[in-house]
Parts: structure tokens; C-alpha cells; sequence
């Protein structure tokens, strides 16, 4: 390979690059927050099933557990904070021939 300066080895490594066109791009919609909301009101329902879509840290498993159980832990009844750990059990347990799946499985608030 003969010898050039480092504008030439630029243009030739970008041969087989192509820019997209902005029609290919696919936009993405933005869900704005509802009005009056905030995430100190204490609302963790609505606050845990907005960032299971990607706004934030919680998987989309645990939002539907929170949102079945309205943000009440299943032993205590209290109401699960944004910090609170959860563990989830299963209500009828495996070895007792329960399943794993959503009907089965509840949160409980660790103490």
C-alpha cells in the first residue's frame, strides 16, 4: 500500500460508508407526564409502570406486580416507596405444584 497522509487513509476507509436519510429514521414518540404529577406524590403505581418503559430502572415484571397488587405490599398491606426492597413469593408455593407465573407471584416488603 503506497504511502499517504492521513486526510487520503480517511476518505479511504469511508468508501463503503453510507449516511441514511432522515425517512429512514423512525421517529420516537415521547409520553409526556400527566398533569400534576410528581415523583415525591407518593403515586408509586403510576411512577413504576412509566419507568418500566424505559425511563428508568425497574424491569416491566416488577411494574405489573406493583400495579396488581396497587402498590400494597401483599403481607402488611403498607404502601411500597421509591427505595423499599420487595421480594416476591410465590402464593401457592412450587413445590406444591404452584405456578410460576403472575396469577402466582406477589411482592412482599422486606423489614
Amino acid at each position: 500500500m503506497p504511502e499517504s497522509n492521513d486526510e487520503d487513509f480517511t476518505r479511504h476507509l469511508m468508501v463503503d460508508k453510507v449516511l441514511g436519510l432522515h425517512t429512514e429514521k423512525k421517529i420516537q414518540r415521547h409520553v409526556k407526564v400527566k398533569a400534576g404529577k410528581s415523583f415525591y406524590d407518593g403515586d408509586e403505581i403510576y411512577w413504576a409502570s412509566r419507568l418500566s418503559k424505559g425511563y428508568g430502572e425497574i424491569t416491566p415484571s416488577k411494574a405489573k406486580l406493583l400495579k396488581k397488587q396497587k402498590g400494597l405490599c401483599h403481607f402488611c398491606k403498607a404502601k411500597f416507596r421509591n427505595g423499599d426492597l420487595m421480594e416476591s413469593h410465590h402464593l401457592k408455593q412450587k413445590a406444591k405444584g404452584g405456578e410460576d407465573s403472575y396469577k402466582n407471584l406477589w411482592f412482599d416488603l422486606v423489614k
